[in-house]
């Protein structure tokens, strides 16, 4: 099952959770995003975006939307039009700056669904306080395990069929996402 990417929901998500977390640095922003899309993914059988996952050092990020923070961070793209600006500041228990997400705007809740608004709820209340540390400790589960210990790279991607693997209902979400609609045959190419 494949989803196409959804820009204009990222970023109003990614406001969505820096109005609403503490200290809203990438790394917060991230876990939150995962967190939140592991339980949409196990309600709906789908993800929120359609954003892809990879494994860091410190735990998965979705990397359509640390690709827009980095963006806007790096100038590539403009606050205005992302709705945000990024600053580097010390956080509690950080040794360094890290970088922080400064709204500008109200996040456009139209882009996101209501199943997505209860998601992102549910996860900036779970794991919205937490320090740096207990996200790395807590993002460290099995679908992180298995996408690290088995990494080419510095940051292997996590394919769609791990980040169900500590759901209950794991064999049904896979028949689910293999094949969405079952019993009806493709259309015919025409031509």
């Amino acid at each position: 099952m494949l989803q196409q990417y959804d820009r204009d929901a990222t970023r109003a998500a990614i406001l969505y959770v820096a109005q609403r977390v503490a200290e809203p640095t990438f790394h917060k922003i991230g876990k939150v995003l995962y967190f939140a899309d592991r339980n949409h993914l196990e309600q709906y059988g789908r993800l929120m975006f359609g954003d892809t996952y990879n494994a860091f050092k410190h735990g998965p990020l979705p990397s359509n939307a640390y690709r827009e923070l980095s963006q806007v961070r790096e100038r590539r793209v403009s606050s205005e039009e992302a709705g945000f600006h990024v600053t580097m500041q010390l956080v509690r228990g950080s040794p360094k700056p890290a970088p922080v997400v400064v709204p500008e705007q109200q996040p456009d809740l139209d882009e996101l669904s209501r199943a997505a608004l209860a998601c992102l709820d549910a996860s900036i209340e779970k794991y919205g306080h937490r320090t740096f540390d207990e996200l790395v400790t807590l993002s460290h589960d099995a679908a992180w395990h298995q996408a690290w210990n088995n990494r080419m790279n510095e940051a292997p991607p996590m394919p769609i069929e791990t980040l169900v693997y500590p759901s209950e209902h794991r064999e049904l979400l896979l028949e689910y996402i293999r094949d969405p609609l079952p019993g009806e045959a493709p259309e015919a190419p025409r031509g």
